[in-house]
């Protein structure tokens, strides 16, 4: 067996992400540079990854690759297959059945499976992480990183603490804070927890928003077809399955979690009009469709994963619509973020206690709805 160029290339690009990884996407170019890899030949590489479900892409002036999962999460065994195809050693132990007419006469083939489940537990043995710390083995003693925002440390944190090394923070305080945030918490809050993020505001302001917060935050997105909640009883239950799966399916991966309306995109904008003359409603029956539905979506969600211990809403007819699932009795307000983005707990209820942050959808920069969910991750010892 011989591991092609693009297998050692995909190795060495993953490599790459693990060790340049502060939360935000990377530049193919910048990879390239580093890697000796040329731009033409990364372009074959990058579809078979993504696709692969190990690096996410972002198109745009910040767009680029990041690895999908935590480093320790991958193995080189699955790397090299997703790039190779397959690490057999002869292509005729590839089935499953084998389907060769030769096999059960073959004096061979025990020899070639032999070797492949050699291969492949040898591939497997190693995570990207073991990778990482091996290049500290072999003599790298100082790691220097530059951020500018919490979240940017909040990553660098986790990053050390998930390495297991060994480390001394040279560092203006800044980040000494918040190492010792993530590993000197109260016996309370030991319980490790999520956020999940609701978002059913059109306005464009939102749009940046939350594009901001993917690119500056390790989440995992699901958009919500809001046209399937209008379209009755099937299709709308249909949806709300399909977006709850997904979240709870990705949430041991990732402490946020975001459920987002499509219709922040201008393409997936809805006309109420037919709607209210099917069903033969006012505009406001028609709208309360849809945040019940988000409501229902987040009630799933919090009812089936019970880490899930901060929620942000955007959009108040959404966060009314949420109280109502939740049959809570209020809201107590315990501070102001950002000018009309309150911090608060929920009263009374099934879920008495959860952090909430609560925003409406024009409201704040560019940066605003990354500023209410660090606020929560410092609340909840994230």
């Amino acid at each position: 067996m011989k591991v092609s160029t693009k297998g050692r290339y995909a190795l060495r690009i993953m490599i790459d992400l693990a060790e340049h990884n502060t939360g935000g996407y990377i530049r193919l170019k910048d990879i390239s540079k580093r890697q000796g890899i040329t731009l033409k030949y990364m372009e074959q590489i990058m579809p078979i990854l993504t696709k692969s479900g190990y690096v996410k892409s972002f198109r745009g002036n910040n767009g680029g690759y990041m690895l999908a999962k935590r480093p320790e999460e991958y193995t080189a065994g699955e790397i090299l297959r997703a790039a190779e195809g397959s690490l057999a050693p002869v292509g005729c132990i590839e089935d499953e059945p084998n389907a060769c007419g030769h096999y059960e006469q073959c004096r061979t083939v025990k020899f070639w499976e032999g070797l492949w489940d050699v291969i492949i537990e040898y591939t497997d043995r190693f995570t990207l992480a073991d990778l990482m710390k091996k290049c500290v083995e072999e003599g790298s003693r100082i790691i220097t990183l530059d951020c500018i925002t919490q979240e940017d440390l909040d990553l660098i944190a986790d990053a050390v603490i998930t390495s297991g090394l060994k480390v001394i923070a040279v560092d203006p305080g800044v980040f000494t804070a918040t190492l010792s945030r993530k590993l000197i918490t109260p016996n309370k809050k030991k319980q490790k927890t999520k956020i999940l993020a609701v978002v059913g505001s059109v306005n464009a302001n939102t749009t940046a928003q939350m594009e901001e917060l993917w690119l500056s935050q390790r989440t995992h997105n699901e958009f919500v077809h809001t046209r399937e909640l209008l379209e009755g009883e099937k299709r709308r239950e249909l949806e709300i399955r399909r977006v709850v799966n997904s979240i709870l399916g990705e949430c041991d991966r990732n402490n946020i979690s975001t459920v987002t309306g499509d219709g922040i995109y201008p393409e997936n904008r809805i006309d109420f009009t037919p709607y209210m003359e099917r069903y033969q409603c006012s505009l406001d029956e028609v709208t309360e469709m849809i945040n019940s539905g988000f409501a229902e979506i987040t009630y799933r969600i919090f009812k089936a994963e019970d880490t899930f211990k901060g929620l942000y809403t955007s959009g108040g007819d959404i966060t009314v619509a949420v109280c109502k699932k939740f049959d809570t009795a209020g809201l107590s307000l315990l501070d102001e973020v950002l000018p009309l983005a309150a911090y608060g707990q929920f009263l009374k209820g099934e879920f008495e206690g959860v952090h909430i942050i609560t925003k409406g959808g024009s409201q704040g920069n560019k940066d605003a709805i990354n500023k209410c969910i660090t606020y929560l991750k410092e609340k909840l010892y994230i």
